[in-house]
């Protein structure tokens, strides 16, 4: 998989390194030499400077890329103990229901409903899993 930064860098010309960025010539402007700086942020984002002045949108328009390509990939899976495979958006939606079932253990008590046995125990599950859900988002 191409990182942000190669995927930019394939699309430039006159590319020379400037310690541990790089200058290029700007794709959106007529350029005769390097005037856009191109470097990698802290996050892993690729950062555009055209001391000409070109925005960055009109710089990756012109080698054809999207804004989106120079940001990396966000991860859509997470690694749960004894878990392989789940999507984030799952385990928010598993760790919401669990609250729900928090929340109507705790609101029967609240109103003096009987609470059984089989409850309680239900509701201690959906805390141990809402706290392991926390340590993973």
């Amino acid at each position: 998989m191409t990182s942000p930064l190669e995927a930019v860098l394939q699309h430039l010309s006159g590319i020379v390194r400037a310690g541990k960025n790089f200058k290029a010539l700007c794709p959106a402007h007529f350029d005769k030499t390097p005037s856009l700086s191109v470097a990698i942020g802290d996050d892993g984002r690729v950062l555009l400077h055209c001391f000409s002045g070109c925005s960055v949108e009109s710089v990756v328009a012109a080698v054809g890329l999207a804004m989106t390509d120079i940001f990396p990939q966000r991860a859509t899976h997470c690694k749960v103990p004894g878990i392989s495979g789940v999507r984030l958006r799952e385990l928010r939606q598993a760790a919401d229901f669990e609250r729900q079932i928090l929340f109507i253990v705790k609101a029967d008590q609240l109103h003096g409903r009987a609470v059984s046995q089989i409850d309680l125990e239900r509701a201690r599950l959906a805390m141990q899993r809402v706290l392991l859900a926390k340590q993973v988002l």
